[in-house]
């Protein structure tokens, strides 16, 4: 397994010839490694939240598997939260679906945040990538990406985040 440090501002003390380094970033392994070690803690506390969607989608009366497509589906546990309580609450589908489109809405800010590193693929790429974009991803690419860093190890970064959160958000939601 490989280390790498990737160091930004780098500068040099005047008079001693000594060279620090600021902001040091240390790489372990690849980008599927680190995505998921970066990953990991800022997944944990989705558990709590997916068993509480999970828990208000069976009070709304919403049948397991739809709610649980539901959930596959918007890939946004607060838009889902907000559809389901909505119509559990006797609103209707139009409420529900404008309630929960502008919960979403923060995702185009997202997206355009992370635009620029994904410029080189194609558009049916970044349609895809657009896709399982949530809050800690976003956190998690902005605090991460250099200009350094080759397309490949960003859209690999990216997929190993979202597979992490996917996963524990999908897994967890049953359980509510």
């Amino acid at each position: 397994m490989g280390i790498s440090l990737d160091a930004e501002d780098l500068s040099s003390e005047s008079g001693c010839g000594m060279t620090t380094a600021t902001n040091v970033r240390v790489r372990r392994g690849g980008p599927i490694g680190q995505g998921v070690r970066d990953t990991v803690p800022l997944a944990l506390p989705i558990v709590p939240f997916a068993l509480a969607v999970g828990a208000a989608t069976a009070d709304a009366g919403i049948s397991f598997t739809a709610g649980y497509l539901g959930a596959a589906i918007l890939m946004a546990g607060s838009s889902h939260l907000v559809l389901t309580e909505t119509l559990g609450d006797g609103g209707t589908l139009i409420a529900a679906a404008g309630a929960a489109v502008l919960v979403s809405a923060r995702f185009a800010l997202y997206s355009a945040g992370l635009a620029h590193w994904f410029a080189a693929g194609s558009r049916r790429r970044s349609l895809l990538l657009a896709f399982p974009l949530v809050d800690q991803q976003f956190l998690l690419c902005q605090q991460r990406f250099t200009d350094e860093d080759d397309d490949d190890w960003r859209v690999r970064y990216y997929l190993a985040v979202s597979g992490v959160l996917i996963a524990t958000y999908l897994g967890s939601l049953p359980l509510g």
